[in-house]
């Protein structure tokens, strides 16, 4: 059996499982992907993809979620095609993320799709109202290691955000970012 076949099979296996998951209430799907930090290896890998595929707005193929990856109202998350997402990241899809494809995103980084209010001074901050953020992540982007990106900010196509970044306004595409808050470090050579 070569590789094509066995995907093959692999996915039609996934299907399967995922069509089983959707009869599942949100809460227990969402308690069975954090089950999947207690699974070993490839077993944990794979458990993790088929629930986020039963949870997410939207998914593509091939997307790697490792042990320890935080993600909050999955359900607001869209993920593309060829996507890594490493240890310790946190994602909070409030205000909905939408990650394309051929994206990695290093160990430690933070993704917040939303904004606390302070207005009303008779209410503790952390209870004021959140607004709803947007993140965008156009295709084949390299977010680096401890990278934070807040609301309403779209991460042009081509891009690599150097670790340690903060990145709270959009990017141009084909270019690579850094500092805090991110500036435009210099083009990508086009070839």
């Amino acid at each position: 059996m070569n590789k094509r076949q066995i995907l093959k099979k692999i996915n039609t296996l996934s299907n399967i499982f995922i069509s089983i998951l959707s009869i599942f209430p949100m809460f227990i799907k969402k308690n069975l992907f954090s089950f999947g930090n207690y699974l070993p290896g490839i077993v944990g890998v794979y458990w993790r993809y088929i629930t986020f595929k039963s949870i997410s707005k939207d998914s593509g193929v091939n997307i790697y979620i490792a042990k320890n990856v935080y993600l909050k109202n999955i359900e607001n998350i869209i993920i593309g095609s060829n996507v890594s997402i490493h240890e310790m990241c946190y994602l909070d899809g409030y205000g909905g993320i939408t990650i394309s494809d051929n994206v990695s995103i290093a160990h430690s980084s933070s993704l917040i799709s939303f904004d606390h209010t302070y207005q009303d001074i008779n209410t503790p901050i952390k209870y004021n109202p959140s607004i709803k953020k947007e993140i965008t992540i156009d295709t084949d982007v390299w977010i680096g290691a401890g990278v934070r990106i807040l609301g309403d900010v779209t991460i042009g196509t081509r891009v690599i955000i150097a670790a340690g970044s903060v990145v709270t306004k959009n990017t141009e595409a084909h270019s690579i970012y850094g500092g805090i808050p991110a500036k435009k470090i210099k083009n990508m050579e086009m070839q």
